[in-house]
C-alpha cells in the first residue's frame, strides 16, 4: 500500500539561483520527516532543475513545466499532486526553522477546527543576516480584520488542511499573478478558522529584486482584494470604484501606514469609515460581546496611539471633530488633556509625537 505523508510541501522555483538550495535543505532538516516535498520548476534557465535534479531524497518529488507559467498556475499544479492530510508552503528563496513543521503539525492535530495556520517570521537580507523580526495577528478573529487591509499570513508559513480547503475553497485564483495568497487566505478566512503561530518559525529573505519588494508600492492586485473584502461592509459598489480605492487606502494609512502628514480632513474620513466598520465586522463575523469589545478596544487603542501623534499641529476646529467622532468610546483621557490650551503645542515641542512613533505596537492589532 501506498503511504499518504502527513505533510505535502510545495515550491514552485522559476531561476531559483543562489538561494533554491538553502530553501530545500530547510526542509529536508526538519524534525518532523513525514512529509513529501513537491517541487515545480517553471521552466527555470539557471539550472534550478539540475539541482533539484541532484537531490537523493525520495520524498523530493520534481514536476516540470513545459514552459514558464507563472507563480500561481505553478502552485496549483502542485496542490493539484500533494496527497497529504496538511499542505505546506515553502518559497524558494526562504528559509524554514528546523521545527516548523512539527509546530504546526502538532497545532493542527489539537485545534482541530483551525484550517489554515501561519506563523510569525524574521526578516533576512539577501545575505542572510537578520534584519527584523515580524509579528502577526495570532486569533481567527483579528486575523479576519485584518484581511480588510492587508495579508496578515506570510505565504511561505502557511500550512492548510489540504481536502477541507479544495473542498470548501478550492484552489488558487490563476487570474491573480502576485496576490495568489492573499486572495485564497481570504477565501479561508470567509468560511473557516485561521490562526497564527506567536513563534517565528520561519526566515523571510527580502530581495530588491523579489516580487514583494517590487510590487509593494504599487496599487495592483492586494489593494484591490482589500476593497472586495471591505465593500460589503461598508456598502461600497462598483460605482464609487474610484473613491473606494482613496478612502481604502486613507484607511489603511490612519491605521498601518505613514499617517503623520495626512490632512485633517483626510483623517476626520477615514476615522468614519473606521467607525463604521467595526460594528459592520462583528455583526458579518458574528461576534459574541466579549470578542467584539475586545476588537472595539483594540481597534481604539491603536487609533488613539496613530492620532496622538498627528493632532499636535491641529487647530482647536480641527480637533473637535475628532474628539466628536470619539465621544463616549473608552479611555479618552488622553483627548480631553490634548483639548487644554496649549497642551498640543507643548506637546509638540516636547516632541511627544517622535517618542510616541517610536514606541509604537509593531503587532497589527
Amino acid at each position: 500500500m501506498t503511504h499518504i505523508p502527513k505533510v505535502s510541501v510545495i515550491m514552485a522555483v522559476y531561476n531559483g539561483g543562489p538561494f533554491l538550495q538553502a530553501a530545500i535543505d530547510s526542509i529536508l532538516a526538519q524534525s518532523f520527516r513525514d512529509f513529501e516535498f513537491v517541487i515545480v520548476d517553471d521552466g527555470s534557465t539557471d539550472g534550478s532543475r539540475q539541482l533539484v535534479l541532484s537531490y537523493r531524497d525520495p520524498r523530493i518529488r520534481l514536476i516540470a513545466n513545459d514552459s514558464n507559467r507563472g507563480l500561481t498556475a505553478s502552485l496549483n499544479r502542485a496542490l493539484g499532486q500533494a496527497r497529504g492530510v496538511y499542505v505546506a508552503r515553502q518559497d524558494a528563496d526562504d528559509i524554514s526553522e528546523p521545527d516548523r513543521l512539527a509546530r504546526q503539525v502538532a497545532y493542527l492535530e489539537t485545534n482541530q477546527y483551525v484550517a489554515l495556520l501561519g506563523t510569525c517570521y524574521v526578516k533576512i537580507h539577501e545575505d542572510g543576516h537578520t534584519i527584523g523580526h515580524r509579528q502577526m495577528p495570532i486569533d481567527s478573529t483579528r486575523i479576519r480584520w485584518c484581511l480588510l487591509f492587508f495579508c496578515p499570513f506570510a505565504h511561505t508559513s502557511a500550512m492548510f488542511r489540504r481536502a477541507l480547503v479544495l473542498a470548501k475553497v478550492g484552489q488558487y485564483d490563476e487570474s491573480y499573478k502576485y496576490a495568489q495568497d492573499y486572495d485564497l487566505w481570504s477565501r479561508i478566512a470567509s468560511a473557516l478558522p485561521v490562526a497564527n503561530l506567536r513563534r517565528h518559525a520561519v526566515r523571510v529573505r527580502i530581495r530588491s529584486s523579489s516580487m514583494t519588494a517590487t510590487h509593494e508600492n504599487r496599487l495592483t492586485e492586494g489593494p484591490r482584494i482589500s476593497i472586495r473584502n471591505l465593500a460589503p461592509l461598508l456598502h461600497w459598489t462598483d460605482a464609487t470604484e474610484e473613491q473606494n480605492i482613496a478612502d481604502y487606502f486613507q484607511m489603511h494609512r490612519l491605521l498601518y501606514g505613514a499617517h503623520r502628514d495626512m490632512p485633517p480632513a483626510d483623517v476626520v474620513r477615514a476615522m468614519r469609515y473606521i467607525l463604521e466598520l467595526i460594528p459592520a465586522f462583528c455583526h458579518r463575523n458574528r461576534l459574541r460581546d466579549p470578542e467584539s469589545r475586545q476588537l472595539r478596544a483594540a481597534v481604539d487603542a491603536r487609533l488613539r496611539w496613530r492620532l496622538m501623534t498627528i493632532v499636535g499641529r491641529w487647530s482647536d476646529v480641527e480637533y473637535a471633530a475628532i474628539r466628536g467622532l470619539l465621544t463616549g468610546r473608552t479611555h479618552r483621557r488622553w483627548l480631553d488633556l490634548l483639548a487644554l490650551p496649549g497642551a498640543r503645542q507643548a506637546f509638540v515641542r516636547l516632541r511627544g509625537p517622535e517618542v510616541l512613533s517610536a514606541l509604537e505596537p509593531r503587532r497589527p492589532l
